[in-house]
């Protein structure tokens, strides 16, 4: 509004949203009688300032635990610097807080001229983490009322344990023959978090490395033995048949026949 000026003297106006420049302004006092002053003009100069840039932050991104490097195209969008005499300023993306960085093998990203999304979960890691950021530009802060930062915005990156981990059994193979009591068995586990337990038909196997590698050994073995692997990974995923492999007992003795004779009407020997 305005500008006007009151009785006392004072000048008052509202400059327009985002209006800068300079202009005349041609003023009359009139008394009460009608009589008038000679007109005064001035001259109202208004000095841009910076406006804040804004942009519109994407969703929540949900990955699997472990799962590694991810690439989102196009998920922040709106990315503006301010009015249009701001359309040359360059934008950069400030993060402000993490609210765990123990998650990321390379943290949260955001390109602002495209709005793509890149970050990478650290392997054997799970959880979710608030990330808050805002836009800057370049237009500096000199002027009342400059600004040169959007407001904050935060989005989630979650990374639940979602997948049961795996094993396999590397000895003895599938369908293997022993007369022994006991049998060693050792194979191969993975899981993207980390493995808890592993188990062979209930017994404990041990490892030196995680369970990358296991081993059981003194397994008991009778004349037939199905092996079954169990394992749970450290978020509670449980694989109650993660491999499966059958061992028999040795081969019989050979028969020692007294005496050997062919049957020729039946086709058929005997001994």
């Amino acid at each position: 509004f305005g500008p006007t000026v009151d009785g006392f003297g004072g000048l008052s106006f509202l400059p327009a949203e985002d209006a800068y420049g300079g202009t005349d302004v041609t003023v009359i006092l009139r008394g009460p009688d009608g009589q008038s002053t000679e007109p005064v003009t001035m001259r109202i100069d208004i000095t841009p300032v910076n406006d804040p840039p804004s942009f519109v932050v994407g969703p929540d991104a949900v990955v699997e635990a472990g799962s590694g490097s991810h690439f989102i195209p196009q998920w922040a969008s709106s990315f503006s610097p301010g009015p249009e005499n701001e359309a040359s300023q360059e934008l950069s993306i400030v993060i402000e807080s993490n609210t765990n960085p123990e998650l990321f093998q390379v943290t949260p990203i955001v390109d602002p001229s495209s709005g793509d999304l890149y970050f990478s979960v650290l392997e054997a890691a799970a959880g979710e983490a608030t990330i808050t950021l805002r836009v800057e530009d370049d237009g500096g802060l000199s002027g009342l009322g400059a600004e040169n930062a959007s407001e904050s915005a935060s989005f989630k990156v979650i990374a639940p344990d979602s997948v049961p981990p795996t094993a396999t059994i590397l000895y003895p193979p599938d369908g293997a023959k022993t007369d022994a009591d006991s049998l060693l068995v050792r194979g191969t586990a993975y899981d993207a978090v980390g493995v808890d337990f592993l188990r062979v038909n209930g017994l404990h196997a041990s490892s030196d490395d995680g369970f990358e590698t296991w081993v059981r050994e003194s397994f008991p073995a009778g004349l037939a033995s199905s092996l079954t692997i169990q394992l749970s990974d450290v978020s509670g995923n449980f694989e109650p048949v993660a491999d499966n492999v059958t061992v028999h007992g040795g081969q019989p003795l050979p028969v020692q026949p007294h005496s050997v004779a062919y049957d020729l009407s039946r086709g058929r020997l005997i001994f």
